[in-house]
C-alpha cells in the first residue's frame, strides 16, 4: 500500500464507490441495479480496483486524491525496488518466451518425426529429433513451470516462489 493506511477496499467503501466489500471483491454501484454481485475485483498488490461487468476501474492514488488525502512522494528506495522489479519481470518474460519457443520448436520437430517414422521406421534423423525432444522435455518443462510459479508442477520437486526466483536472479545478475 502506497499510503501505508487503509486497505483499498475500505477506501473504496469510504468514497462510496462500491458496496459490500468482501476481502478482494465488492459490488459495483454502477452495476448494482442488475442484481449482479461481486463484480469489482480489488487488487491490493497492483493498487487497483476493477469492475469486470461495466469496465470501471480506479487506482489507489486516484482514490486518495478524490478523498482529499495526501499522497506521499515515492522514496528513492521505493523507486529502486520498482526499477528492480521491472527488470526482473522483463528478464522473466524474455526467458519464458525463449524457452517456450525452444519447447514449441522441439515439439513440432518431434511431431513431424513421429509422422515420418510411421512410414519410414528406420529413418535415423527422425529418431534423433524424437530423442532430442524427450531428452529436453523435463528440463524445459521444469524451467517454464518455475518461471510461472506453477504450484502443482510434476516437473519440480517443490514449487518456486516469486521471491525465491527474484533472489536467485539478483544473485546471478550481481555475479
Amino acid at each position: 500500500m502506497t499510503d501505508g493506511g487503509s486497505p483499498l477496499g475500505e477506501l473504496l467503501a469510504t468514497a462510496g464507490q462500491v458496496n459490500n466489500v468482501r476481502r478482494n471483491r465488492a459490488d459495483c454501484i454502477r452495476c448494482a441495479d442488475d442484481g449482479k454481485r461481486g463484480t469489482v475485483a480489488i487488487y491490493e498488490q497492483a493498487e487497483v480496483a476493477r469492475c469486470f461487468r461495466c469496465g470501471w476501474y480506479i487506482y489507489r492514488r486516484q482514490l486518495l486524491r478524490d478523498l482529499g488525502q495526501t499522497i506521499p512522494a515515492e522514496t528513492p528506495e521505493q523507486r529502486e525496488a520498482r526499477r528492480l522489479k521491472k527488470l526482473f519481470e522483463q528478464w522473466r518474460n524474455d526467458r519464458y518466451r525463449g524457452l517456450a519457443g525452444e519447447f514449441c520448436e522441439l515439439g513440432r520437430k518431434a511431431t513431424i518425426a513421429k509422422s515420418a517414422l510411421a512410414y519410414f521406421p528406420m529413418w535415423e534423423m527422425a529418431w534423433d529429433h524424437l530423442a532430442h525432444f524427450y531428452h529436453n522435455e523435463a528440463r524445459l518443462s521444469a524451467a517454464l513451470d518455475a518461471l510461472v510459479f506453477e504450484p502443482g508442477s510434476r516437473w519440480l520437486e517443490e514449487p518456486v516462489t516469486r521471491e525465491e526466483l527474484s533472489r536467485q536472479w539478483r544473485a546471478h545478475a550481481a555475479a
